[in-house]
């Protein structure tokens, strides 16, 4: 699934201008759980977002749009992950 279900003409890697980059981390999380479960949440309510913008009058996607996957990041720290 590609953020925005951008077209595939647009979202390669090798196209793209702007490359997504998922991060589900919590390991600091002090308050509650779950945000790991963000990317994910924000991957699929961007599937009900328009590809055309008004104020821009254009499809903002065209400059190429890349959702990477997410990284694994079980048992990290910030300490690890700030390092990668």
């Amino acid at each position: 699934m590609r953020y925005f279900d951008v077209p595939s003409d647009f979202s390669e890697y090798e196209r793209a201008r702007v490359v997504i980059l998922p991060i589900p981390y919590e390991a600091s999380t002090s308050y509650g759980k779950g945000t790991a479960e963000g990317p994910e949440a924000i991957l699929v309510a961007s599937q009900q977002v328009e590809l055309y913008d008004e104020v821009l009058d254009a499809e903002p996607c065209r400059i190429g749009i890349h959702s990477a996957s997410p990284p694994d990041l079980e048992g990290a720290t910030g300490e690890t992950t700030s390092s990668s």
